[in-house]
């Protein structure tokens, strides 16, 4: 829909109530979703027999993969983002020998020690854990030089994944009968609704667990301020703090927070904004509704827009964030305030 050129325009996408906003912008957004579809198929496992399951292989840029006794590609081992995205070419059936045999074993997928790969990623395995006997080994790739942060462990315990009998896969492997869990979630692509109700679960455990210590009377700004240098930077965020200040925001550092505190920003604020980034990937865990406001640049990854699609509570991106310069491969960026300006009534408590 386009209005007047000193009006926004808004965009609906796909009928999911998620609102685009830019202002006056010649540049159309670029949205990292072609095919983005929410699946409602009830959770079930596919059973290959005598599968053969190889890990990644990082010096050939190949995502390892689950193949069938015929050879056909079952699943990649490493990140699953669907046929759509070519951030890696489909393997090729292994010709190494098997150093290993399974009578029986799940499809653990991808263990990645990044709090948005590991709630988007690795949680969009884990949900099958509950469908079945801790007697079966899991099957996972764990990515090795990352370590899983205090958030990530919290989660893992909460799951109880202890319990079960995970094997990392680092060598090619044959199952005699091999589970794979279904529906899964393929980044940006697709994800599917038993997942939501998965996460909100697993959002209370975690606050059984330790419970949350935060007060949250008002709309909540999350800042990048003091995250690590090698992140995407904000130059003006102490700026943008004070803008939303003057709005009646409070201003916090999910850094700072321990994970039911992150959790329960979620649930009791009823506005949440900040720059768009892995930290919003939490709301998928929290169990009631709140309005997302995300500050974006043209670029906008297709996780968000699937996690907010299964999510209660409405989503706005607000396209003002601008490339100002870099750090190494990071960019640098800048909030336009003078773009937000323009959207007080979608920011205003």
């Amino acid at each position: 829909m386009t209005t007047a050129r000193e009006e926004p325009v808004e965009t609906v996408v796909r009928n999911m109530g998620i609102r685009f906003l830019n202002f006056r912008s010649p540049r159309p957004w670029r949205l990292n979703m072609p095919d983005g579809v929410v699946v409602s198929a009830p959770p079930r496992f596919e059973v290959h027999h005598d599968a053969i399951v190889c890990p990644r292989d990082f010096s050939e840029r190949l995502s390892g993969g689950a193949f069938d006794a015929s050879g056909n590609f079952i699943r990649w081992t490493g990140v699953e983002r669907g046929p759509a995205f070519n951030n890696f070419k489909v393997p090729a059936f292994p010709t190494q020998k098997c150093d290993n045999t399974y009578d029986k074993a799940i499809f653990g997928g991808w263990f990645f020690g990044h709090f948005g790969h590991f709630l988007v990623e690795t949680l969009g395995w884990l949900w099958a854990l509950g469908l079945a006997s801790r007697d079966i080994p899991v099957l996972v790739y764990a990515y090795a030089p990352r370590r899983f942060s205090a958030a990530e462990k919290t989660m893992l315990k909460a799951l109880k994944v202890g319990d079960h009998k995970l094997t990392n896969i680092r060598s090619v492997i044959r199952v005699r009968e091999f589970l794979v869990p279904e529906p899964l979630i393929r980044s940006r692509q697709s994800v599917h609704t038993h997942f939501a109700r998965f996460a909100g679960r697993l959002g209370a455990r975690v606050q059984e667990i330790r419970a949350p210590t935060l007060e949250i009377t008002s709309p909540i700004y999350v800042s990048r301020r003091k995250l690590a240098k090698s992140t995407l930077a904000v130059a003006n965020e102490e700026e943008v703090e004070n803008f939303f200040g003057r709005l009646g925001y409070t201003v916090v550092y999910p850094e700072t927070l321990r994970l039911p505190d992150q959790i329960r920003i979620f649930e009791a604020a009823p506005k949440v904004a900040g720059v768009l980034g892995s930290f919003f990937h939490a709301s998928i865990v929290a169990g009631s509704g709140f309005e997302r406001i995300y500050l974006c640049p043209e670029d906008v990854k297709g996780s968000f827009m699937l996690t907010d699609a299964v999510s209660q509570g409405r989503s706005a991106y607000i396209r003002c964030l601008n490339i100002v310069g870099r750090s190494g491969k990071r960019p640098n960026m800048e909030v336009d305030l003078n773009i937000l300006e323009k959207f007080r009534d979608v920011l205003a408590p």
